[in-house]
C-alpha cells in the first residue's frame, strides 16, 4: 500500500491538524490528553514503552515510558503509544520493543507497525521531509536537516524518509567498518546491505551519487541509483542469446553455465513482470531493476563484463513494445 492510503497515517495528519501542532513539538503533552503516563525505569531488555488498558470501558490507559531510553528515543516511543491509544481497532495491552518497523515481518506484529507508521508521521510529516529534500543537494543532507530540525533519531529519520520517496535509495549506518542498520526507499528492487556486515563503500558502483555524514560514532550513507538510463545499443545487430553465451564462456563461474544463464534470464524475467505490475514498464526503470538487481557477489564477474551493459539492453528492449522503450524518463 501508498504510504498516503494507510488510515494510521491519514489520522495522525488529522490529529496535528485538529490541535494545530507543527513538528517538533512536546509529544508528552498530547499522549497526556489520553492516558496517564509515567517514565520510569523498565528492567527487560529491549522494551521501550509498555500501555495498559488500551479502550478499556471504566479505565484510564496507563502508558509507561523506559526511562533509560535516549530523549528521541522516548519521544518515539511515547508518539507510538499514543497511536495504540487513538487507532480505533488497538485494544488491550500492548508490550513494545526495540523497534522501528514499518512493513511486516515474521514476529512483528499487525499492530506494531501501524502504531510505527503512526508516530512516523506524527514526529516527520511527509510534507516537511519533502520540503527538507527539495533544499539539500543530496539524501545524506536531507537526512541529517531531518534529524536536526525535527528533533528525532537518524533510524528513525531514515526510515520516514525511506516511506516518502520513490524506488532506489539505499543507506546503511556503520560504527567500527560494520552495518548497524539499513534500508532503503520502498520499491527499491537493490538488496541492502545486511547487519554486521563489512561496510564496502562501492557496493553501488551503478549509484550516481554517494553521500554521508556523521553523528555520535555513525556514519550513515546514502546512494542514490542513477534515474537517466539509457539504451546506448538500440541499434546493434547482435543477437543478446550469442552475447550471453560468450559473457558466460568467458568468466570463472563456479556453476554449472547453462544453469547460471537460466538463472540470468530468471532475473530479468521477474523484474518484467514486476515493472507491468507496478504500472511503470518503460525502458529506464527496468533497465534500473534489473542493474539493482544484478548487484550482487553472485554476479560480479557477470556484472563487470564489457559486454554486459549491451546484452541487458537489447534483451530489454526486445521484452519492450516500441512505444514504451522511450517514454518519459523523468516518471
Amino acid at each position: 500500500m501508498i504510504w498516503n492510503e494507510y488510515p494510521e497515517v491519514k489520522l495522525a495528519r488529522r490529529i496535528l491538524d485538529r490541535h494545530k501542532l507543527t513538528p517538533p513539538f512536546k509529544v508528552r503533552h498530547l499522549l497526556e490528553l489520553h492516558a496517564t503516563v509515567l517514565t520510569e525505569a523498565i528492567p527487560i531488555d529491549g522494551v521501550d514503552g509498555i500501555a495498559i488498558n488500551i479502550k478499556v470501558l471504566g479505565k484510564t490507559p496507563t502508558v509507561i515510558v523506559n526511562q533509560n531510553s535516549s530523549e528521541t528515543r522516548q519521544t518515539f516511543t511515547m508518539a507510538h503509544e499514543l497511536g495504540h491509544l487513538v487507532i480505533p481497532w488497538h485494544i488491550g495491552i500492548r508490550i513494545d520493543e526495540d523497534k522501528y518497523e514499518f512493513e511486516s515481518g515474521e514476529s512483528y506484529s499487525l499492530f506494531e507497525m501501524e502504531a510505527n507508521r503512526f508516530a512516523a508521521e506524527l514526529l516527520m510529516p511527509s510534507s516537511i521531509i519533502r520540503q527538507i529534500a527539495a533544499n539539500n543537494t543530496d539524501m545524506a543532507k536531507a537526512h541529517k536537516e531531518t534529524c536536526r530540525r525535527l528533533r528525532v533519531s537518524p533510524q528513525a529519520a531514515a526510515l520516514q524518509v525511506g516511506n516518502t520517496f520513490p524506488p532506489g535509495a539505499i543507506y546503511c549506518a556503520v560504527e567500527d567498518g560494520t552495518v548497524v542498520y539499513s534500508g532503503c526507499t520502498a520499491g527499491t528492487s537493490e538488496s541492502k546491505p545486511f547487519r554486521n556486515e563489512i561496510f564496502n563503500e562501492d557496493w553501488y558502483p551503478r549509484a550516481r551519487k554517494h553521500s554521508s555524514w556523521n553523528i555520535n560514532g555513525l556514519s550513515i550513507h546514502w546512494w542514490e541509483m542513477t534515474d537517466d538510463m539509457t539504451s546506448t545499443t538500440a541499434k546493434s545487430k547482435r543477437d543478446w542469446r550469442k552475447i550471453l553465451d560468450d559473457i558466460v564462456s568467458s568468466i570463472d563461474i563456479k556453476e554449472e553455465k547453462d544453469r547460471y544463464k537460466l538463472s540470468v534470464n530468471a532475473i530479468i524475467a521477474h523484474a518484467n513482470g514486476r515493472k507491468r505490475i507496478e504500472g511503470n514498464h518503460t525502458f529506464p526503470h527496468l533497465l534500473e531493476a534489473c542493474h539493482q538487481r544484478f548487484n550482487v557477489e553472485r554476479h560480479a564477474l557477470l556484472r563487470n563484463h564489457p559486454d554486459f551493459d549491451e546484452f541487458l539492453n537489447l534483451r530489454l528492449i526486445e521484452l519492450l513494445p516500441v512505444y514504451e522503450i522511450y517514454q518519459n524518463k523523468s516518471e
